[in-house]
């Protein structure tokens, strides 16, 4: 937990370090300081049951900073109206570092098959039909291959891209500050996630935009599960992360982000 303030500073370093980077034209090994492509953000179970309780809507905010010369991600609540809490004096962090054990991301395909066998009054067979209903969703979601490729496309490309967009003034407004989180990614963990970056292709910004990916720790049996909604699916369903990944600022838009902005 940090206090308000040091929430700010954090923040603020974290701005004062992409002009930094545009105005030296930091190299890779430079960003790679602060970036490091294989970490991931470990949330622990006090974590996740902080989030489920403080947080009142269906997304939490979360904002990028540095801090002890750790990248960070600060995490704030929102309120019944969708409006950031500013009345708590500290607010949790979890830091960019080491994944702990492997991970493994799954997705269960639920298909169903229904045959019918219709028999006359003389019972004699008149009709037989089979019918595959292959999964369906009932609100967006991403796949686990999508999900994977998104990972090692962040793990492969991710300094090259701050290199890049720190190249001009024009391209540095563009990184990200904040992002917007589904607080569903958190809601069926049993012993604390992991969030993964990625790299997801916008066709509306023509550009990579970073990403989060969470996989829930799973105690019973001892694995990592994707996130997933706790929304009802239809059958057929895909058991998988469904809306989980996260909207970053810039460049989406959002009216919430204000604390530490």
């Amino acid at each position: 937990m940090l206090s308000k303030d040091e929430c700010k500073k954090a923040t603020t370093k974290w701005k004062d370090t992409i002009k930094k980077w545009q105005k030296e034209k930091a190299t890779v090994k430079e960003i790679n300081k602060i970036i490091d492509p294989t970490a991931v953000f470990n949330f622990s179970q006090a974590d996740c049951k902080w989030i489920h309780d403080n947080n009142k809507v269906s997304n939490f905010n979360a904002y990028a900073g540095i801090y002890d010369h750790k990248f960070i991600l600060i995490i704030v609540p929102l309120d019944e109206n969708g409006e950031e809490n500013t009345k708590l004096k500290e607010y949790p962090t979890v830091k960019l570092t080491d994944l702990k054990d492997d991970i493994t991301l799954t997705q269960i395909d639920i298909v169903t098959t229904k045959i019918e066998t219709t028999l006359s009054k003389d019972l004699e067979v008149i009709e037989r039909s089979k019918n595959v209903n292959l999964p369906t969703y009932n609100h967006p979601t991403i796949k686990e291959k999508d999900s994977i490729r998104e990972i090692i496309k962040w793990k492969n490309e991710c300094l090259e891209w701050f290199s890049f967009m720190c190249s001009s003034k024009h391209k540095r407004k563009k990184i990200f500050t904040s992002f917007s989180i589904p607080s569903a990614d958190l809601s069926s963990s049993d012993e604390g996630a992991v969030a993964l970056f990625g790299f997801k292709r916008s066709s509306i910004y023509k550009m990579q935009i970073p990403i989060l990916v969470f996989v829930n720790i799973t105690h019973k049996t001892n694995t990592k599960k994707m996130a997933k909604s706790e929304e009802k699916q239809i059958t057929p369903s895909i058991e998988t992360n469904t809306k989980n990944w996260s909207h970053p600022s810039p460049p989406y838009a959002n009216k919430s982000f204000s604390i530490f902005n």
